[in-house]
């Protein structure tokens, strides 16, 4: 078996060799170790051709060829082409451009194929689960491809997606063959850079994920629940119990996809709602939920009839952590407010140090990108093509951009991108600028606060429940001469008082916070709230300022102590 699989995987390479060797890309061939398994014919071609050709190649024209290798190469590459095509921190923007063009479109397998793929996962005959179910694909691309149906129970019309049989096999050993093409690269200079092992790791967890049709119809489930009953959203509900590794069965989606834009212009749906529409489903997912469409190309996007968005495809997904979320949110809001000093500040931030970083010239290209900004007008310049052209220029000096931002980022030029396009007169800032300074807000609402302060009081709860077990094996520890502990009772004295210090300003500052927000919330409350005939937040607000003399003459004796003790 083993041996045979060693054949396939030499064919396989033949083949790629051969499509590179097709379009020319002899330079590409030779770095990756390829041109050795072109057939000999080939091998004088290329010869030739790389004397003659390769130094009149400019960067776009060796991107096209590039992408037309892909689309030949089938499944594997056209997808490995479509992830990197999110990721100009990796390779240049001329080919993220070039890619984002590669064609998924082949050639439906026969119905007989179909009925046998679904009838096995659901182990049951076609005609018992469904009730009618189209022999021609809507839709039929390199992983799978998409029917209309009937479920005959519960009588709804659905998407049934179902995986083309042997593809996993072929993009396992496309994914083996990658690896030795990466490393090759790897070794040299030029591309070491770009981490191609690491890119080629990537790939394949996504590729993993995206084959399992159980995680994606888990993530659309996901989403469905985060925008039901949403009047600008409209997620198909997955029926898991029809869903396996190889076949998904969601809500069928009645509108038009954004890859038709003409005909979605043409319709008589009212085209501002819909691009905003677009801009709070995006800011919905990433800033609300943390969980995005990492994948919201035009394909993957439907207008419905009364102008909600529709998506489909939830094979990548992104997520970020809440403090992740903050960051960006406070970033997307300092550019809105054309703050410079902050955007760079939260950039910094962000972004994670890979190597020695010139900060003195990053910062100058920043304020130069958001300057190009300012001074531009909207139909020339885009916000969200300004936040990719930081996130470009961060990776070229030594700043590692988490990928689920740079996903994000994408997804918010996907989105502005269309909305301009369906809706010209959209002006971005005037219209996101309220919808994020209302997400801002929410973060200090009463029911945040709350959720925060029980996340806090259980995680204070766990430390007391694990305290004494800890404890115990200390004294353990302890009992058997395994530990060694010396003190100094000045020093011990000295870290007491400094945690009464800290403590005691901690819980002053946390009282001046609480006081502050009730008395703000009784302020905005409709209601009049009064004691012996002065208004409640009145007294909030005095009770407030008591506090902070008291939190500041605390925090002057802590410095005075400091000053005596040298800092001890």
């Amino acid at each position: 078996m083993a041996i045979v699989q060693t054949i396939r995987d030499m064919k396989r390479i033949e083949e790629i060799a051969v499509a590179l060797a097709e379009y020319e890309l002899h330079e590409f061939l030779m770095h990756a170790h390829l041109n050795k398994h072109l057939p000999i014919h080939h091998k004088v071609k290329a010869l030739s051709s790389r004397i003659i050709n390769q130094s009149l190649l400019d960067q776009r024209e060796t991107a096209r060829r590039l992408r037309r290798a892909m689309e030949q190469l089938g499944p594997t590459f056209i997808k490995l082409g479509q992830l990197l095509s999110l990721r100009s921190d990796l390779i240049p923007e001329v080919f993220c451009e070039e890619f984002r063009n590669l064609q998924d479109n082949v050639a439906p397998m026969p119905f007989s194929r179909v009925k046998e793929v679904v009838e096995a996962e659901l182990g049951q005959p076609l005609n018992k689960v469904f009730s009618h179910f189209d022999r021609e694909p809507v839709a039929s691309a390199s992983i799978a491809q998409v029917h209309r149906a009937v479920l005959r129970k519960e009588k709804k019309v659905v998407a049934v997606k179902v995986q083309r049989p042997h593809i996993r096999a072929l993009i396992k050993t496309d994914i083996d063959i990658l690896y030795h093409i990466a490393r090759a690269l790897e070794k040299r200079k030029e591309y070491r850079n770009y981490n191609p092992v690491g890119v080629v790791t990537e790939f394949e967890i996504y590729t993993k994920n995206e084959m399992d049709f159980e995680i994606e119809a888990r993530n659309e489930a996901r989403f469905h629940r985060n925008f039901e009953g949403s009047d600008i959203v409209f997620i198909p509900k997955p029926f898991l119990e029809y869903s396996t590794k190889r076949v998904l069965v969601s809500e069928w989606v009645d509108g038009t996809p954004l890859t038709n834009l003409e005909l979605v212009k043409k319709k008589r749906i009212d085209k501002k709602k819909v691009a905003l529409n677009g801009m709070r489903s995006v800011f919905e997912m990433i800033f609300r939920h943390r969980f995005f469409h990492a994948d919201s190309h035009p394909g993957n996007i439907f207008i419905l009839k009364d102008g909600r968005i529709a998506y489909v495809d939830f094979g990548i997904v992104g997520r970020v952590t809440e403090e992740l979320r903050d960051k960006i949110l406070e970033l997307l809001i300092a550019v809105l407010d054309y703050d410079v000093p902050k955007v760079r500040k939260l950039f910094f931030a962000i972004a994670e140090e890979t190597g020695q970083v010139n900060v003195n010239e990053l910062t100058s290209r920043i304020d130069s990108i958001i300057g190009e900004w300012y001074g531009a007008s909207l139909k020339d310049y885009r916000v969200t093509q300004m936040i990719y052209r930081l996130i470009n220029t961060a990776t070229r000096f030594n700043l590692k951009i988490p990928v689920d931002v740079i996903l994000l980022a994408k997804a918010l030029l996907t989105m502005e991108g269309t909305g301009a396009e369906l809706y010209p007169e959209l002006d971005f800032v005037k219209e996101a600028k309220p919808m994020l300074q209302k997400l801002w807000a929410e973060k200090y609402s009463v029911s945040e606060i709350a959720k925060r302060s029980r996340k806090e009081m259980m995680d204070f709860q766990e430390i007391a429940v694990e305290l004494p077990a800890k404890a115990s094996k200390l004294m353990d520890v302890m009992s058997k001469g395994e530990l060694e502990v010396k003190l100094d009772m000045r020093d011990i004295n000295v870290i007491r008082e400094e945690i009464e210090r800290e403590s005691s300003l901690r819980t002053l500052a946390t009282i001046f916070g609480s006081i502050i927000l009730a008395s703000s919330v009784l302020l905005l409350s409709d209601k009049n709230f009064s004691l012996a005939g002065i208004e409640a937040y009145k007294l909030g607000f005095l009770a407030a300022g008591a506090v902070a003399v008291l939190y500041l003459a605390v925090l002057m004796q802590h410095r005075e102590y400091v000053s005596l003790t040298g800092g001890r």
